[in-house]
């Protein structure tokens, strides 16, 4: 094979290769609308993009992001807040800052924080912001009960209630496998639920959330 054969033959593969290795690297987690200075991998969005797995969203101040998945659950990344989209299945980890969640019902998307996992309790809809600060969270229900499950034991936030949530730091999980990409923490590294107290009100950054609310969600 002389080398100009050679070469139209590395260039026919790198064709046929780079299609399908992008296909499994780019999983669309969904649609989002930012407002403000947001940025994705720290690329600005002016307005709309898709989001793809293992993608990390940030918002500056006075800034949003609002993502919408195939299934019509919404999360809105509140101003000054951090959230990473997993590769391995539909969760997102909030790293920082704050998160609203509209989960409409049946595949709840899974949502980390500060090593718990939150999700709607039974199944069922619901509207609830979570907030990482200090050594804990504060989980605000506007509609349905939601679940804090830790390492320990799961507490159960009530609809219209605010509850402040002290967790313990993660145990270091095993490191993960070369090339395995962005894992969920979760699944690594789980936290333990210390104390809880019952918060007066609802946060009121889950207003914008709930704007974005076209369908009752029964609680």
């Amino acid at each position: 094979m002389n080398r100009r054969s050679m070469v139209f033959a590395i260039i026919s593969l790198a064709l046929i290769v780079a299609p399908i290795c992008a296909g499994e690297n780019s999983i669309a987690f969904g649609n989002l609308k930012a407002q403000g200075q947001t940025e994705v991998n720290g690329m600005p969005v002016k307005a709309e993009t898709t989001v793809f797995a293992g993608d990390l969203v940030s918002t500056k101040a006075k800034s949003s992001a609002l993502l919408t998945l195939a299934g019509g659950n919404q999360l809105f990344v509140v101003e000054n807040s951090v959230a990473r989209f997993h590769s391995d299945s539909k969760s997102v980890t909030l790293e920082s800052g704050s998160l609203g969640v509209l989960d409409r019902g049946g595949e709840a998307v899974k949502v980390n924080s500060r090593g718990t996992l939150l999700r709607p309790a039974k199944g069922k809809a619901a509207r609830y912001v979570v907030k990482s600060e200090g050594t804990g969270l504060t989980l605000s229900s506007l509609s349905g009960d939601v679940e804090v499950v830790a390492e320990n034991r799961t507490v159960t936030v009530p609809s219209g209630t605010s509850m402040k949530i002290e967790v313990a730091d993660p145990a270091p999980g095993p490191p993960a496998p070369q090339g395995a990409g962005h894992s969920n923490s979760y699944a690594n590294k789980k936290g333990a639920i210390i104390g809880t107290v019952v918060v007066g009100a609802v946060l009121a950054i889950a207003l914008p959330l709930a704007l974005q609310d076209d369908e009752k969600v029964s609680p």
